[in-house]
């Protein structure tokens, strides 16, 4: 009976956090999200969205996120080293999704750099070729090879220019995605610790229950 009180105080108090959306202030948080939503911890809730129309994005997630662990916890059936080890498991295919699609932006964008080149390089030398082709006075060869060579230190400056900048946007990405798994570990690991100790007190109960049928039966 204390265990079903429990789960529904819980319950409740998401249904309460849920009302509080809705009738509340409806402008969404200004500060963007540590992570996109294909990395975040939560349970697919895609039923309810009609439902959750006027409810702000980022408390639809944070509602998600806490129905994911509260679901597993609601019970108090499973024991404490298999939810840990739900979770450690969808945090380990987020992680890997993760990289994947970190391992995808890299390859777009080296291919997008090759190319670009490749089309640099093609189009300087069709220019060089159409140049000296025909005649010219020994000033105008030597100010075209002068700003061939400028566009050529310019074209390479802004290529690194935009891989520092890719670079400095994938660290971002990654320590944004760590500090969230870090952060959804430690709400996590609260929860877990509190439903250990239900669920300690749950087969305690169980066990004096068993003994004391036990010796009604004798």
């Amino acid at each position: 009976m204390k265990n079903r009180i429990l789960f529904s105080t819980l319950v409740g108090a998401c249904f309460l956090l849920l009302c509080s959306c809705e009738t509340g202030d409806k402008k969404p948080s200004p500060s963007a999200p540590l992570v996109q939503d294909q990395y975040r911890l939560k349970e697919d809730r895609e039923a309810f969205n009609e439902i959750r129309k006027d409810i702000p994005d980022d408390k639809k997630m944070q509602n998600d996120e806490m129905a994911l662990v509260l679901n597993w916890m609601s019970d108090i059936q499973r024991p404490p080293g298999d939810v840990r080890e739900k979770f450690d498991s969808i945090v380990t295919k987020k992680r890997n999704l993760f990289q994947k699609d970190m391992e995808k932006h890299r390859e777009e964008f080296v291919k997008k750099e090759r190319k670009d080149r490749e089309e640099f390089t093609k189009s300087a030398e069709k220019e060089r070729k159409k140049f000296v082709d025909s005649k010219h006075s020994s000033d105008e060869r030597s100010e075209f090879f002068s700003e061939q060579d400028t566009k050529r230190r310019d074209f390479y400056a802004d290529q690194r220019e935009k891989r520092d900048e890719f670079e400095a946007d994938v660290r971002d990405q990654r320590k944004n995605f760590d500090d969230y798994i870090r952060e959804k570990t430690m709400e996590f690991n609260q929860e877990h610790r509190a439903y250990t100790k239900r669920f300690e007190d749950h087969q305690k109960e169980l066990k004096e229950k068993q003994k004391a049928q036990e010796s009604q039966s004798q």
